[in-house]
């Protein structure tokens, strides 16, 4: 005969299986099997009060699914909730996990600060190496937009020694996939593309065995976007295309707006008829999930073809470019390509004086942030860089 300690076995058994299954399929990207699992969480009916720790965990994983559909507002408060309900049940490193996952969606609509101190906060509660990794990389990400280039290296080396060959389960991994991927991104604004492609190959080598299909997906996107750079254009649209297949099978619309965008580059690049559409299209996709500094960059690139044909449109995309840019901030070098759009843009429509002022604003504001950067070999090659991209984005 069956007894209530056997019935409660019996239900904590299925809880722990379905959360295990939920954090699978959020990895995998199997969006439809993830909805029906935590269908089945809903359905349990639990009670924060009485099990707050289990309560918790439900609402994280409603908070990871929610954030990588794109759904931050709901996400945000998914999360809240999550940390609250962990701290109660003594969870204090999925609680990190959460604050970081939060930290994650406040960084994307831009709201930095906060999400610098959420970020501290998952550092502080952080049990285990895996947790305290996931915390800098929360870090990490916020300097990289912040132009704390060297930061961003001293994290990412260090996570990657603490974490190292040791890395056995999917999250290890999944966490040093993260970490190549900010090196990757540091790499390429100092315009050392070998190293970033040889990055990116590590994310992607990682993030398959760990399972984390959206990883994956956005390190092929920036693997597209840098054979662009290269002019391998063929390259560029395969890797691309599977990129965007990818974050289409595992219902990934960050991914797949990442996707589109380099994709509308591809197509400007190469003077393909489809690129004003592609581009008007990825840029309204960004801007509906909330994706302001790619719908930013995407408006400055609109704007750069419109220029030539509708001089009054193109300064209108290009100052809504400025504007997000102004109000979210984003990387050094998409910062470099919205600021000179505008001011080619304000030449081009016979206000010099207007895009002289803007020029030199530009100049010293990349002056200044390079100057941030202590190793001279290192503050070189991005001033460098950053240079060479100015006179091509002023040119015509």
């Amino acid at each position: 005969r069956r007894t209530a300690a056997d019935s409660a076995d019996r239900s904590a058994l299925r809880t722990e299986l379905l959360e295990t299954a939920a954090d699978l399929t959020d990895r995998l990207g199997h969006r439809q099997d993830q909805r029906e699992i935590l269908d089945m969480l809903a359905d349990l009916e639990l009670d924060p009060r009485s099990d707050p720790a289990t309560a918790g965990r439900v609402y994280l994983l409603y908070g990871r699914f929610q954030a990588h559909t794109g759904k931050f507002g709901l996400a945000r408060g998914t999360l809240r909730n999550a940390i609250d309900f962990l701290q109660q049940g003594g969870e204090l490193g999925l609680a990190s996990e959460a604050l970081c996952r939060l930290a994650s969606v406040q960084a994307q609509v831009g709201e930095l600060e906060q999400a610098e101190r959420l970020a501290r906060r998952a550092r502080s509660l952080a049990q285990t190496p895996v947790e305290r990794a996931q915390a800098e990389l929360a870090l990490a990400l916020l300097e990289l937009v912040q132009d704390s280039i060297e930061r961003v290296i001293k994290r990412c080396e260090q996570v990657i020694t603490d974490l190292g060959s040791g890395a056995e389960t999917p999250r290890e991994r999944g966490v040093l996939s993260g970490a190549h991927l900010l090196l990757a991104r540091t790499a390429n604004i100092v315009g050392d593309t070998e190293t970033a492609l040889e990055r990116l190959e590590e994310t992607v080598r990682l993030a398959r065995q760990a399972g984390e299909r959206r990883l994956e997906t956005e390190a092929r996107a920036r693997q597209g976007r840098l054979y662009i750079d290269l002019e391998q254009f063929t390259r560029a649209e395969l890797v691309l295309r599977d990129a965007h297949l990818l974050a289409r099978e595992s219902e990934d619309p960050l991914g797949e707006a990442l996707t589109d965008l380099f994709l509308g580059t591809l197509l400007l690049e190469t003077d393909r008829d489809e690129a004003v559409g592609n581009l008007t299209a990825a840029t309204a996709r960004a801007h509906s999930l909330g994706m302001h500094r790619a719908e930013a960059l995407g408006l400055a690139l609109q704007a750069r073809l419109a220029m030539f044909t509708d001089p009054s449109r193109a300064l209108e995309l290009a100052g809504r470019a400025q504007d997000l840019d102004d109000r979210y901030g984003s990387e050094i070098l998409d910062r470099i390509v919205i600021t000179a759009t505008l001011a080619l843009v304000l030449r081009r429509a016979d206000q010099g004086e207007d895009s002289e002022t803007l020029e030199r604003q530009l100049r010293r504001r990349v002056r200044r942030q390079i100057q941030r950067t202590k190793d001279p070999e290192l503050r070189a090659a991005v001033r460098d860089h950053a240079e060479r991209l100015m006179e091509t984005t002023l040119s015509e």
